[in-house]
Protein backbone atom coordinates (compact mmCIF):
# COMPACT_ATOMS: atom_id res chain seq x y z
CA UNK A 1 0.00 0.00 0.00
CA UNK A 2 1.46 3.39 -0.98
CA UNK A 3 1.92 6.19 1.55
CA UNK A 4 -0.97 8.68 1.44
CA UNK A 5 -0.91 12.31 2.55
CA UNK A 6 -4.20 14.20 2.60
CA UNK A 7 -3.92 17.88 3.51
CA UNK A 8 -6.91 19.75 5.00
CA UNK A 9 -6.35 23.51 4.92
CA UNK A 10 -8.49 26.21 6.57
CA UNK A 11 -9.11 29.03 4.08
CA UNK A 12 -11.54 31.11 6.15
CA UNK A 13 -11.13 34.88 6.43
CA UNK A 14 -9.32 34.47 9.76
CA UNK A 15 -6.83 32.00 8.26
CA UNK A 16 -6.21 34.17 5.23
CA UNK A 17 -5.97 37.51 7.02
CA UNK A 18 -3.19 36.30 9.34
CA UNK A 19 -1.23 34.86 6.42
CA UNK A 20 -1.71 31.23 7.39
CA UNK A 21 -2.96 30.10 3.96
CA UNK A 22 0.16 31.38 2.20
CA UNK A 23 2.49 29.93 4.83
CA UNK A 24 0.80 26.52 4.71
CA UNK A 25 0.88 26.42 0.89
CA UNK A 26 4.55 27.45 0.80
CA UNK A 27 5.49 24.96 3.52
CA UNK A 28 3.73 22.03 1.87
CA UNK A 29 5.32 22.88 -1.47
CA UNK A 30 8.78 23.07 0.14
CA UNK A 31 8.28 19.70 1.84
CA UNK A 32 6.92 17.67 -1.09
CA UNK A 33 10.33 16.21 -1.92
CA UNK A 34 10.88 15.25 1.71
CA UNK A 35 7.66 13.30 2.26
CA UNK A 36 8.48 9.74 3.32
CA UNK A 37 7.55 7.24 0.68
CA UNK A 38 8.51 6.25 -2.81
CA UNK A 39 7.34 6.71 -6.38
CA UNK A 40 3.90 5.39 -5.36
CA UNK A 41 3.25 8.18 -2.82
CA UNK A 42 -0.23 9.68 -3.14
CA UNK A 43 -1.46 13.10 -2.05
CA UNK A 44 -4.76 14.93 -1.91
CA UNK A 45 -6.02 18.32 -0.79
CA UNK A 46 -9.14 19.69 0.86
CA UNK A 47 -9.70 23.33 1.74
CA UNK A 48 -12.56 24.51 3.89
CA UNK A 49 -14.34 27.60 5.09
CA UNK A 50 -18.15 27.47 5.25
CA UNK A 51 -18.01 24.57 2.76
CA UNK A 52 -15.61 21.83 1.70
CA UNK A 53 -13.49 22.27 -1.43
CA UNK A 54 -12.00 19.10 -2.91
CA UNK A 55 -9.50 19.11 -5.76
CA UNK A 56 -9.14 16.89 -8.78
CA UNK A 57 -5.41 16.89 -9.46
CA UNK A 58 -5.13 14.23 -12.14
CA UNK A 59 -1.91 14.42 -14.13
CA UNK A 60 -3.87 14.78 -17.38
CA UNK A 61 -5.33 18.13 -16.26
CA UNK A 62 -3.77 21.47 -17.14
CA UNK A 63 -5.03 23.02 -13.90
CA UNK A 64 -6.65 21.75 -10.68
CA UNK A 65 -10.42 21.35 -10.65
CA UNK A 66 -12.26 22.44 -7.52
CA UNK A 67 -15.30 20.46 -6.37
CA UNK A 68 -17.43 22.18 -3.70
CA UNK A 69 -19.52 20.29 -1.15
CA UNK A 70 -21.90 22.46 0.88
CA UNK A 71 -23.61 19.60 2.71
CA UNK A 72 -21.85 19.66 6.08
CA UNK A 73 -24.22 17.49 8.15
CA UNK A 74 -23.52 14.47 5.97
CA UNK A 75 -20.46 15.37 3.88
CA UNK A 76 -19.50 13.15 0.97
CA UNK A 77 -16.59 12.67 -1.42
CA UNK A 78 -17.59 14.17 -4.79
CA UNK A 79 -15.13 12.06 -6.82
CA UNK A 80 -13.76 9.36 -4.52
CA UNK A 81 -11.46 7.84 -7.14
CA UNK A 82 -9.82 11.10 -8.25
CA UNK A 83 -9.07 12.86 -4.97
CA UNK A 84 -5.79 11.07 -4.31
CA UNK A 85 -3.14 11.31 -7.01
CA UNK A 86 0.39 10.10 -7.51
CA UNK A 87 2.76 12.81 -6.26
CA UNK A 88 5.30 12.32 -9.03
CA UNK A 89 2.84 12.11 -11.93
CA UNK A 90 0.67 15.05 -10.80
CA UNK A 91 3.43 17.29 -9.46
CA UNK A 92 2.81 20.20 -11.89
CA UNK A 93 -0.92 20.27 -11.08
CA UNK A 94 -0.21 20.00 -7.33
CA UNK A 95 2.23 22.90 -7.50
CA UNK A 96 -0.28 24.95 -9.51
CA UNK A 97 -2.84 24.41 -6.74
CA UNK A 98 -0.39 25.40 -3.99
CA UNK A 99 0.65 28.51 -5.94
CA UNK A 100 -2.97 29.53 -6.46
CA UNK A 101 -4.36 28.91 -2.95
CA UNK A 102 -3.47 32.26 -1.34
CA UNK A 103 -4.92 34.33 -4.18
CA UNK A 104 -7.92 32.06 -4.70
CA UNK A 105 -9.22 32.83 -1.22
CA UNK A 106 -7.97 36.41 -0.85
CA UNK A 107 -11.45 37.84 -1.38
CA UNK A 108 -13.26 35.29 0.75
CA UNK A 109 -15.79 36.71 3.19
CA UNK A 110 -16.58 33.53 5.07
CA UNK A 111 -15.79 33.59 8.77
CA UNK A 112 -17.16 30.07 9.18
CA UNK A 113 -15.03 26.99 9.53
CA UNK A 114 -16.23 23.55 8.48
CA UNK A 115 -13.36 21.86 10.28
CA UNK A 116 -15.59 19.20 11.83
CA UNK A 117 -16.99 18.18 8.45
CA UNK A 118 -13.47 18.26 6.95
CA UNK A 119 -12.20 15.88 9.61
CA UNK A 120 -15.26 13.68 9.25
CA UNK A 121 -14.85 13.28 5.49
CA UNK A 122 -11.15 12.49 5.88
CA UNK A 123 -12.05 9.28 7.66
CA UNK A 124 -13.85 8.03 4.54
CA UNK A 125 -10.85 8.24 2.21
Amino acid sequence: MPPVYFFAIDVSVAAHSCGMVAVVADTIRACLDQLPGDERTQVGFLTYDSSLHFYNLKASLAAPQMLVVTELDEPFLPMPDDLLVNLTDSRPVIEALLDALPSTYSSSTSNDSAMGAALQVNTTL
